[in-house]
């Protein structure tokens, strides 16, 4: 049963540990590297991603959802706002600390409208004040927007992290694709090789999905969590096999896609 467990973690860990030592090296090293990544990522704050607000207007019964899609990348804030069938690029966007700032313009119908945002970015929220003119109307609201994620916010090829208890650090891969509405993984591990990723789901601003397969006659079952910001995402995994189970921490990042060289045929050419 260690066995299986250590391999599907690292080639080489030593085996047949017995499994108090087993869970307790994990769990320190789970705690050692979880304490210093979460320190780092609160120095830095990145509000890259899907946000999202709803807000009743001019006294409809629907509330109508405001969604925002961040990038933030080499010191530039950049995006687009999304009320309904209006859409803007973001404009003059600007971090400073945890201090966000962005404006947009355009046409809502035969009425002109203009914003200014001004924020206060935190780990799942964003709290601030806009200043809004729609047409002749103008004036401050109050704004909170919630981290969210969309399927599209996900498709790619991501590249995770699992440092294992002596220092090795394996790295799988999962693309990500879409499926109609939905979305379909493929998940490759330098140990294993591939695995469909079973019941991908989303559920907020996390993301989650297992892989399933059998080792030296012993199933197991490796069960991701995860939560993206941008291109960088973190979350745990959860090994199960033998009616045994432990939880790791891992990292990843989103692997940029290659570009096509001039004149270079594609695929289904």
């Amino acid at each position: 049963m260690i066995d299986n467990l250590a391999i599907l973690i690292a080639e080489n860990i030593p085996m047949r540990r017995p499994m108090a030592t087993w869970l307790s090296i994990l769990t320190l090293v789970s705690f050692f590297v979880g304490d210093v990544s979460t320190a780092r990522a609160e120095k830095t704050v990145n509000p890259s991603g899907t946000w999202k607000w709803y807000r009743n207007l001019e006294g409809n019964e629907k509330e109508d959802q405001s969604v925002l899609k961040l990038k933030y990348s080499d010191g530039k804030l950049t995006g687009q706002y999304t009320r309904g069938i209006f859409k803007a690029k973001l404009k003059n966007g600007k971090l400073e600390g945890d201090q966000l700032s962005f404006e947009f313009g355009g046409e809502y119908g035969l009425l002109k409208v203009q914003a200014h945002f001004q924020g206060k970015v935190g780990e799942n929220s964003i709290i601030g004040t806009v200043n809004l003119a729609v047409g002749d109307q103008a004036g401050e609201l109050d704004w909170e927007a919630k981290r969210s994620l969309d399927h599209v916010d996900v498709h790619g090829k991501w590249k995770f992290q699992i440092e294992t208890t002596e220092g090795r650090v394996i790295e799988p891969v999962l693309e990500l694709t879409p499926h109609g509405k939905e979305t379909l993984g493929l998940y490759t591990s330098p140990l294993f090789g591939q695995f469909a990723a079973q019941q991908f789901k989303i559920k907020g601003a996390e993301f989650s999905f297992y892989i399933t397969g059998e080792n030296d006659g012993q199933s197991f079952k490796v069960t991701y969590a995860g939560k993206p910001k941008g291109e960088l995402v973190k979350g745990t995994l959860e090994i199960e096999s033998g009616g045994e189970s432990t939880t790791m921490k891992f990292t990843g990042k989103r692997m940029a896609e290659k570009k096509k060289k001039k004149g270079e045929p594609s695929p289904n050419s």
